[in-house]
């Protein structure tokens, strides 16, 4: 029995073969089947072509971190408005996946300046060890280790 078969099926076995027939059930899987492709497609375009593109041309300063256009940096104003407060003095803004200009709140760590220097004293050290630390894994250490707001 094909997967069509079976799900057309339990749906009779619900008693929705008198609201729908075996051709609106195939047509209503093939469109939440679409819908699920084209999520995945749309928002892989946008993180992957898009976003890089429009974060390229905005402004930087000498270090690459990206510049609002209040000329603040665009991170800690993100993290600002998150937040919905100023920084303090003594805390930083942490990219986790090294990339300065990728601004996205799920690449942003609030840590103190302390945290963020043994932080990077770290992974400097697993560099020169010719360790890759994962995504997951920092973000996991940044919380559990050095007490970083994740968002």
């Amino acid at each position: 029995m094909s997967k069509t078969s079976q799900l057309i099926h339990k749906a009779r076995h619900f008693k929705f073969e008198s609201l729908l027939n075996e051709e609106m059930i195939v047509q209503l899987i093939l469109c939440l089947v679409l819908i699920a492709v084209s999520y995945v497609l749309i928002s892989s375009f946008y993180y992957g072509i898009i976003y890089p593109l429009r974060q390229k041309f905005k402004k930087k300063n000498e270090h690459g971190y990206v510049l609002s256009e209040n000329g603040n940096f665009e991170h800690r104003e993100i993290v600002e408005k998150i937040m919905k407060r100023k920084l303090r003095p003594g805390e930083e803004v942490h990219h986790i996946n090294g990339v300065k200009w990728d601004n996205r709140k799920s690449n942003l760590a609030l840590m103190t300046r302390e945290e963020h220097l043994r932080w990077h004293k770290r992974l400097e050290w697993m560099w020169s060890q010719r360790m890759r630390p994962s995504i997951r894994w920092q973000k996991m250490k940044l919380q559990s280790e050095f007490g970083a707001i994740l968002f």
